[in-house]
């Protein structure tokens, strides 16, 4: 090969691990491009239990508030939660003035629920509006509805808390008003006036504040947080020590091994090297020829080395 052909084949070279090197950059910049943009990374169904909810307006605080969700979760962390399946739990309200009543509270949907979920930052939003329907026993009232009730909840309001390992996150709005009962209302028994001096009806935006945690199922996590798995059956001669910690499916699982080595022992057999010559004497072939003439009949071997004859 000339000069001229080495000098080609090394462009060819240069130019072929180039392609490579920008290949393989175009493949992890992509990867990195879709990661940065998915906030979770285990889409798929998810349920949200609702836990430990108050309700403070300018009467007092109400609850507690809890319920379950059940819906999806896209991998840019969209919630869509369909309105026939968010159960929200009844709880009753006891008011002393002006008069002593237990107001029963039946919240439900309005509508779908939707949200996001951040699981790197651990940010959480929420976004439905809810009805409720009132029993009030003492006044013989049994199906007076307030609302509707539109609801804006986030981790980052004042009192809220981000998405953490334990799949949990608290979420507040101090945003949403609640209307009064218009005069009339049917399933009020004309007692409208008095439930909404009770409740302190209307209440304006930012005279109110809801706050109440949510519990997701499963845990979601995101480009930047990690999972555990489940345990794993191992084979024979394994030993497995779980630890639990915080967390629906936060088990980490520490798995040892004994592996034993068994040696087994090997024999060596060495051979003398073949005669290469018949041994001294009288046509001796059963011995080698590598020392000393061998003596008279009767007696040993001379000790005198001396130089082959």
């Amino acid at each position: 090969m000339d000069i001229t052909e080495r000098i080609a084949g090394r462009g060819r070279q240069r130019r072929s691990a180039l392609f490579v090197a920008v290949a393989v950059l175009g493949l992890v910049l992509s990867v990195l491009a879709l990661s940065a943009g998915a906030s979770v990374q285990n889409p798929g169904a998810v349920s949200i239990t609702l836990h430990d909810g108050s309700l403070a307006t300018t009467p007092g605080s109400f609850g507690p508030l809890s319920g379950t969700m059940t819906g999806t979760v896209d991998g840019a962390g969209n919630l869509a939660i369909p309105q026939a399946d968010v159960s929200l739990d009844p709880f009753d309200v006891n008011v002393t003035a002006p008069v002593a009543m237990t107001v029963h509270v039946m919240p439900h949907a309005n509508g779908d629920v939707t949200g996001t979920i951040d699981a790197d930052t651990g940010v959480v939003t929420m976004q439905g509006s809810v009805m409720t329907t009132l029993d009030i026993a003492s006044l013989g009232v049994t199906a007076c509805p307030l609302g509707p009730m539109s609801l804006s909840l986030s981790t980052t309001n004042p009192g809220g808390s981000p998405y953490n390992a334990g799949s949990d996150a608290t979420l507040v709005d101090n945003t949403f008003a609640i209307p009064a009962i218009p005069p009339g209302q049917t399933g009020c028994g004309g007692v409208e006036g008095l439930i909404n001096n009770a409740l302190g009806l209307p209440a304006a935006a930012g005279t109110t504040t809801l706050t109440i945690g949510a519990t997701f199922a499963p845990y979601l996590y995101g480009s930047t947080t990690t999972t555990t798995m489940t345990p794993i059956t191992t084979a024979a001669q394994s030993t497995t020590s779980p630890t639990t910690v915080a967390g629906p499916t936060t088990i980490t699982t520490t798995t040892t091994t004994t592996t034993t080595t068994t040696t087994q022992p090997t024999t060596t057999t060495t051979s003398p090297p073949p005669c290469r010559k018949p041994g001294w004497g009288h046509g001796d072939k059963n011995h080698c020829r590598s020392g000393p003439r061998g003596g008279t009949k009767g007696h040993h071997h001379a000790h005198r080395r001396g130089p082959w004859h």
